[in-house]
């Protein structure tokens, strides 16, 4: 299971350039870019590392997938609701088992290979699950769906059926993309299409020289793509421009690993992994402009390899769960350290609940969100956690417990 996490979490990249298709009728005019627009982008800040939107944000609200399930989550009470009108309907599954599916909350996922994502864009939802084929003839049983529906969860439509795995989907700027990392002699390929459209034949945005490397970690932010790339012995970090539809292989002056963690500011903040998790090298944090250059060590680091998170008012530095909680560093505690713009440490988070899977997410300037998963006496779960970024400094602030679900592994 650890392989197959990895394999989803950690991907990298090379660098090609792949000349894209525009409709110049419905083209979206951006007055600045390069800039963050809400109305228009990708929420960059509820980005879950390798697969995209598990939480995505409302101007009242989230709404999220946890386990098998679709919540709303109003912001002033953080308490989760299924996002089901019918209460005769079951939504109480005993264990990870015996999910029921007769819930209009139900999401169809598989949790390590296939979590599904929530977007919201424009007024609407946009799940994406698994569905079963209704084509005999077609190749397997299951294929991968993009559903539209309205913010109650009513009148949920197909817009677009995958063949193959296509996470993560990026919805930014009235486009769909998504990565066909397909098993043939096809190479990996970044696609997009007009949300407007989606049934269109899709363009290419992006394709890998070799057949044995994965696309992963799709994200967007402004006019660029960031994504990585995995292969034998090999991970790299790429940009593609959405203007100029060029591709630049990113940090390719380091000895080692490096993959974005954070987006602030039109800064990428990242770090690196040598290939020892010993190596204090593998400690360090870093930051760039949104082309990757200008690149700054950061005058912070915790003695083990974390997760670099940055928003409007704070720096967090949080370990990797899967380390905090191993063999490798026993002496080191299993906290995330916080510190404001100047680098002084204004708190630290006590970590020691979350589960040995854990994935962090920077939120907005109000909450940061933590997915975090494992077995227990009902088979497997998740739970999502927050953090109240208000509480921040004054002594008050841990780690909250938002809903704890069934979490089907196949």
């Amino acid at each position: 299971m650890k392989q197959s996490l990895v394999r989803i979490i950690i991907i990298s990249c090379l660098m090609f350039t792949i000349v894209g298709c525009t409709n110049k009728e419905n083209e979206l005019v951006i007055e600045n870019p390069t800039q963050y627009n809400p109305d228009t982008d990708y929420q960059y800040y509820l980005h879950k590392q390798g697969t995209g939107q598990k939480i995505t944000e409302t101007e009242d609200g989230y709404y999220l997938i946890n386990g098998s399930y679709l919540y709303y989550m109003d912001k002033q009470t953080m308490e989760p609701i299924l996002l089901d009108n019918n209460p005769n309907n079951d939504c109480s599954p005993s264990d990870a088992e015996s999910i029921p599916h007769n819930c209009n909350a139900y999401i169809y996922n598989v949790y390590i290979n296939f979590p599904g994502s929530v977007t919201y864009y424009k007024d609407h939802l946009y799940i994406l699950e698994i569905s079963d084929r209704t084509d005999k003839d077609a190749f397997g049983s299951k294929q991968y769906v993009l559903v539209k529906m309205n913010k109650d969860g009513t009148k949920r439509k197909v817009i677009r059926e995958f063949d193959t795995l296509p996470m993560p989907v990026v919805i930014h700027r009235d486009h769909i993309y998504f990565v066909n990392n397909a098993m043939s002699e096809e190479n990996s390929t970044i696609f997009s299409v007009p949300l407007a459209e989606p049934r269109k034949e899709a363009s290419t945005v992006y394709t890998v020289e070799r057949s044995n490397i994965d696309i992963g970690d799709l994200r967007a932010y402004g006019d660029y793509l960031y994504f990585l790339e995995s292969g034998p012995n090999m991970m790299r970090t790429v940009m593609h421009n959405l203007s100029t539809q060029e591709s630049k292989l990113l940090y390719s002056d380091f000895e080692g690993n490096a993959g974005i963690s954070s987006i602030w500011g039109n800064k990428l903040f990242f770090g690196l992994f040598t290939g020892d998790v010993l190596d204090e090298k593998s400690w360090d944090q870093y930051s760039s402009n949104l082309e990757g250059e200008e690149v700054v060590k950061l005058p912070i680091k915790l003695p083990i390899i974390s997760r670099i998170h940055r928003d409007r008012q704070f720096f967090f530095l949080n370990p990797v769960s899967v380390y905090s909680k191993g063999e490798e560093f026993p002496d080191v505690e299993d906290a995330m350290i916080i510190y404001d713009s100047n680098y002084k440490e204004v708190d630290h988070i006590d970590m020691s609940i979350l589960d040995y899977y854990t994935v962090d997410i920077t939120g907005n300037d109000q909450h940061m969100f933590f997915h975090s998963h494992g077995n227990g006496g009902n088979g497997h779960f998740e739970r999502l956690y927050y953090l109240d970024k208000s509480k921040i400094s004054n002594g008050s602030a841990k780690l909250e417990l938002v809903v704890e679900s069934a979490a089907p592994l196949r």
